[in-house]
């Protein structure tokens, strides 16, 4: 996993808000959780994926792609 920066704003909305906010703009239409990152994490540590090297995947619901 690689870290990255963000542009986090700080506001008083609820984080309920905060949470259906970021679900709209999501294409998936949820936001992912910690089990889901960890499934995937280990789906690249089978055999199969040893081709996938050097490469910082994003993980953000297809919102990258989605632009």
């Amino acid at each position: 996993m690689a870290r990255s920066r963000t542009t986090a704003r700080r506001n008083r909305r609820s984080k309920r808000s905060v949470k259906t906010d970021d679900a709209a703009r999501i294409p998936l239409g949820r936001r992912g959780r910690p089990a889901g990152i960890a499934a995937w994490i280990l789906g690249l540590a089978d055999p199969l994926a040893d081709r996938l090297t050097g490469q910082v995947p994003p993980v953000g619901g297809g919102l990258a792609v989605a632009g």
